[in-house]
């Protein structure tokens, strides 16, 4: 007990006498079995963000070309018509017409869609300037239309192929049909410009090739369609002249710009010149009449320009509400000696 008790009042001198032992010993590390030292790895650095898709420019659906691109639409375009033919070369009385035009567009694959269009023509004469003149309303033909809209890689550039044909289907066609439906349905075609003079025949079938192509971007969009008729009577040849083809060639300018994404204002050039006209108007260009000469004239081109604003409003997930009102006026042919001034209300839904 006595050797234990003088080993340990001795200890802290040996510790003081030999620092450098102590501290080595206790700064000698104890290796453990089984331990691997091994280096950190670097953290891997974070991937870039992808960059955000480029939205597609906004497109201005002109108020009555073709729309550039195929889609699921409804869209009921109405057109007044206000006219004066009192003192035209090509009489014709006065008073009001009005025409409706339904839409309905069908998108079954990829760039290709299906566009079927059907309307109603009413006519409002003015009885006082017309005695006896009665109102009248009449199913106009239908058509139907197929339409390649392929897309450009710059995204810029956009253009549409159509092919339609139409349907001999409108009041007063064939030899029982009503006269007084034909002559309204005929005399129609200038409410929507001649543009769709096909759907007003009603005893005719039209093959109806088409391009559009339209530039779009920065809010701009500046759009020229082009279309040919090939018309054919396929029906009431006891009633009208018998014709073996007419041909038709219209064509448009329509330039928008996007104020702000619900708003934008356009302006629009339309022009129609038969290439082959109806039997009636040959008459008159083959007349030693100048009175007929001049009635052919105006009756072989015509030529409108239309300004108006259209909104752009998105009312569902995939739904957008695009309506349109447009003020047009001729400037050339009948539809400007006869003093014809339109108005048109477009109400389409893209789905």
């Amino acid at each position: 007990m006595k050797q234990l008790l003088r080993l340990l009042v001795a200890m802290p001198f040996i510790a003081w006498a030999n620092p450098d032992d102590m501290a080595a010993e206790q700064a000698e590390p104890v290796e453990q079995v089984g331990q691997v030292e091994q280096e950190a790895a670097p953290a891997p650095e974070p991937e870039p963000a992808p960059a955000p898709k480029k939205a597609a420019a906004p497109y201005t659906l002109p108020f009555q070309l073709r729309p550039i691109s195929a889609g699921n639409v409804v869209r009921l375009d109405n057109t007044l018509a206000l006219y004066d033919a009192t003192e035209s070369t090509v009489p014709g009385g006065k008073g009001m017409k009005e025409v409706s035009v339904l839409n309905a567009g069908y998108t079954f694959a990829p760039d290709f869609g299906l566009l079927a269009r059907i309307g109603v023509a009413n006519d409002f004469p003015d009885k006082d300037v017309t005695p006896g003149a009665k109102n009248g309303s009449a199913l106009t033909n239908g058509i139907l239309f197929l339409n390649y809209t392929p897309k450009f890689l710059d995204g810029a550039l956009r253009t549409a192929f159509y092919l339609g044909v139409s349907a001999p289907i409108g009041s007063g066609g064939g030899n029982n049909g009503d006269q007084s439906l034909r002559a309204v349905n005929s005399g129609s075609g200038l409410v929507r410009a001649n543009m769709d003079g096909a759907l007003h025949l009603v005893n005719d079938m039209a093959i109806i090739p088409g391009v559009d192509i339209a530039y779009v971007a920065y809010g701009l969009t500046v759009q020229l369609e082009v279309t040919y008729l090939e018309i054919f009577r396929v029906r009431g040849e006891e009633k009208q002249v018998a014709e073996v083809a007419k041909r038709n060639l219209v064509g448009g300018l329509f330039v928008g710009y996007s104020i702000i994404p619900q708003l934008a204002v356009g302006v629009e050039l339309r022009y129609q010149r038969w290439l082959k006209p109806p039997r009636a108007i040959q008459n008159n260009l083959d007349s030693d009449s100048p009175e007929a000469n001049d009635r052919a004239d105006l009756q072989m081109q015509n030529m409108t320009i239309a300004i108006g604003l259209r909104g752009n409003f998105k009312i569902g997930e995939k739904t957008f509400f695009r309506p349109a009102i447009s003020y047009a006026m001729g400037i050339m042919g009948q539809i400007a000696d006869q003093k014809y001034h339109l108005i048109q209300l477009d109400l389409p839904f893209s789905l």
